[in-house]
């Protein structure tokens, strides 16, 4: 099983386009692959997590 952390790069990726592009890649949009949709979300709203 793959897991991913805050450092792995297709994290990077899915938090950059959410962040500078946020009308055309909703945080809904990112794939729930493994943990991959958790820390994505995690980075972008570190208060709620």
């Amino acid at each position: 099983m793959i897991v991913f952390t805050s450092e792995s790069g297709l994290v990077k990726v899915w938090v950059k386009l959410i962040s500078e592009e946020l009308d055309k890649y909703p945080k809904e949009s990112v794939p729930n692959i493994s943990n991959l949709r958790q820390v994505v979300w995690e980075i972008l709203e570190p208060n709620t997590g």
